[in-house]
């Protein structure tokens, strides 16, 4: 069985070298991955498309799939490398559960690639919604090639056993360091890139020479805002789309935007995917038109998100926990404030 083992080794390093390359170009700042173009081949077998634009937000049960992908692959790398020292009834079994993690690594990858292609997905038509984009990686379909060959050597010569005196031991720490070390490896390269994009958000923005008079901990870089964005006056609306009041308040506010944003800029905030919502129509130059419909394409900008999540955190610890909230320098209430 040496030469199998071998070979299956080799097996595993390879896909786990794939798996790497994945791990670290899915937490590339979209400018930076774009100039990695030795694993851009063709239109449809192009890392940036499908990697870099869609692997740091493509989850499975809450889980970055990549990641995941990084994770089963180290184990089965680890047992197979602690195995040639090993004694052989745990030689065996570690060799058996590398193996039989194939097939747990083996749908993994089909999900990628079926996402990837988008066969399963009907295309969104609604205006402005982001259309499938039909590409994958040369990495993904080599793991799912390679995960490949080692089950059919499972099925063919058999799994053999899972278990020896010891064996669960040294299976289990090496799940458990594989796991940690895919957990550091996504915390780092996702710190390394939403900090990139913050940077470059800020020396996109214009110039800002006024300071907020109030509720400064209130992120409003990148928020969705009416109304003269130069003004020194504020005012934040904290909405709920789901509820009437807050949709009757957004009315109200548009019928006086002359009056109230002829002198003031008018931030607009809303939890969860709403939030999202807002500040996407704001890019897209479509927000008095979502406000008045409240009809818009799906969120799809991943940078939206971050931006949300750290307004709806500040909101929480500002204490807004109704809807509608309108907060002003004299304080907040329900109800917009006079002229």
């Amino acid at each position: 069985m040496t030469r199998d083992h071998a070979f299956l080794t080799v097996l595993f390093g390879l896909a786990l070298a794939l798996s790497g390359f994945q791990a670290w170009y899915i937490h590339l700042p979209l400018e930076e991955a774009a100039l990695v173009d030795w694993c851009r081949f063709t239109e449809t077998v192009d890392c940036y498309r499908s990697l870099a634009r869609h692997g740091a937000s493509l989850d499975v049960v809450g889980v970055n799939v990549f990641m995941a992908i990084f994770t089963v692959l180290l184990t089965q790398f680890l047992l197979s490398v602690f195995a040639w020292t090993s004694p052989a009834p745990r030689r065996e079994a570690f060799y058996g559960a590398a193996m039989a993690l194939s097939f747990l690594v083996s749908g993994l990858a089909v999900f990628v690639l079926l996402n990837d292609f988008q066969v399963f997905v009907s295309a969104d038509l609604t205006p402005g919604a982001l259309k499938p984009v039909h590409a994958t990686s040369a990495s993904s379909v080599g793991i799912a090639f390679f995960s490949g060959i080692v089950n059919v050597i499972a099925i063919v010569r058999g799994i053999g056993r899972l278990r020896a005196p010891g064996a669960l031991l040294g299976q289990a720490s090496v799940v458990a360091a594989a796991a940690l070390v895919a957990v550091l490896v996504h915390t780092a390269g996702r710190a390394r890139r939403d900090v990139e994009e913050t940077l470059r958000e800020r020396e996109a923005a214009p110039p800002q020479v006024r300071v907020p008079a109030f509720w400064r901990a209130m992120p409003r870089t990148g928020a969705a805002h009416l109304g003269d964005a130069s003004a020194d006056r504020e005012l934040l609306v904290f909405v709920d789309p789901a509820q009437d009041a807050s949709r009757a308040l957004v009315a109200a506010l548009l019928t006086r935007l002359p009056q109230l944003g002829g002198d003031r800029v008018i931030y607009l905030f809303a939890p969860g995917a709403a939030g999202r919502v807002l500040i996407e129509a704001h890019k897209n130059g479509t927000l008095e038109t979502y406000l008045r419909t409240w009809e818009a394409a799906p969120p799809t900008d991943p940078a939206s998100e971050r931006i949300a999540a750290r307004q709806a955190a500040a909101a929480t610890k500002l204490g807004v926990t109704t809807y509608p909230t309108v907060v002003t320098k004299d304080g907040s209430g329900t109800t917009l404030p006079g002229p």
